[in-house]
C-alpha cells in the first residue's frame, strides 16, 4: 500500500500488508470517526519482509487533533477514558500531519485487558505496527521533515522461520530487524507507547520522549531456608 500525494483515512480495524505500507513525500494518514470493528484504531501487520516506510516529508500537512476528545469510536481520544491524565508531554491538541492510533478495546487493544488484567488509568493502547517474526533483516523507517504522533506499540523482532517468537537461535541469524528514525522529526513529533525492536537507528537531529510507567516493579530472588 503506497500512499503519495494524498490524505488516507483508516477505519479502525487489522490490516493485514503482505508488501507493506509506504508514506511518500506529501502523503498524510489520519484515523477515521467510523466504528469500524469497534476497537477504536487500527493495527497493521506486516507479512513477510514488506514493512513500513516512511519518507521524508510525508504528513507535511498539519490538522488539529483533540487528545482528550473526539467523534465516533475515538470519542475518548487517545487515553480510552475522557478526562484521564495525558502523560506530560502530550498536550490537550496535537498539530501534526500523520497520526495514527492503535486499538483501544478487544483482543489487539489495551494489553493489559487483553491479558485479564486491568488498566484503571485508561491510558494504554494496543498494537501498531507489528512485523512478520519469520522474516529477517527487515529494515523499518520512519523519515523526518513532518509532525507526527503515533500512539500504540510498535513491534519489529525477527525470530525463527515459524515466527512464533521463542527458541530465536543465536544472533546475527535472528534479532536483525532494523528500526530507524531519521531527518528532523522535531519537538512536534510523539510517539505514546512501547517501541520494542532488535535494532533501533537514529539519524539527523531526532528525538524520542518514552511515556513509562511510575509503578515499576522489581523482583529479587533470594535464598531461604525451609524446615
Amino acid at each position: 500500500m503506497t500512499i503519495k500525494i494524498a490524505t488516507a483515512i483508516f477505519d479502525p480495524g487489522v490490516y493485514y500488508l503482505v508488501g507493506g505500507l509506504t508514506l511518500a513525500a506529501n502523503s498524510t494518514v489520519r484515523p477515521s470517526t467510523a466504528t469500524g470493528d469497534g476497537s477504536g484504531g487500527t493495527m497493521f501487520y506486516f507479512s513477510g519482509s514488506g514493512t513500513v516506510s516512511v519518507g521524508a516529508n510525508s504528513g507535511g500537512t498539519i490538522f488539529p487533533f483533540s487528545t482528550t476528545s473526539g467523534t465516533g469510536s475515538l470519542a475518548n481520544g487517545l487515553e480510552g477514558t475522557a478526562g484521564s491524565s495525558l502523560p506530560a508531554n502530550v498536550p490537550a491538541t496535537l498539530n501534526v500531519g500523520n497520526m495514527l492510533l492503535a486499538p483501544c478495546t478487544g483482543s489487539y487493544g489495551d494489553p493489559l485487558v487483553a491479558a485479564g488484567l486491568t488498566d484503571p488509568s485508561g491510558t494504554q493502547r494496543g498494537i501498531l505496527f507489528f512485523q512478520d517474526r519469520s522474516a529477517t533483516n527487515v529494515s523499518p523507517g520512519w523519515g523526518g521533515g513532518g509532525q507526527f504522533a503515533l500512539v500504540g506499540s510498535m513491534y519489529f523482532h525477527s525470530c525463527n522461520a515459524n515466527g512464533t517468537g521463542t527458541g530465536c537461535g543465536a544472533a546475527g541469524t535472528y534479532y536483525t530487524d532494523t528500526f530507524s528514525f531519521g531527518g528532523n522529526a522535531g519537538s512536534g513529533s510523539y510517539v505514546v507507547g512501547n517501541i520494542i525492536a532488535d535494532n533501533i537507528t537514529m539519524h539527523g537531529t531526532p528525538s524520542i520522549t518514552m511515556d513509562l510507567n511510575p509503578s515499576a516493579a522489581y523482583w529479587i530472588l533470594k535464598a531461604s531456608l525451609l524446615q
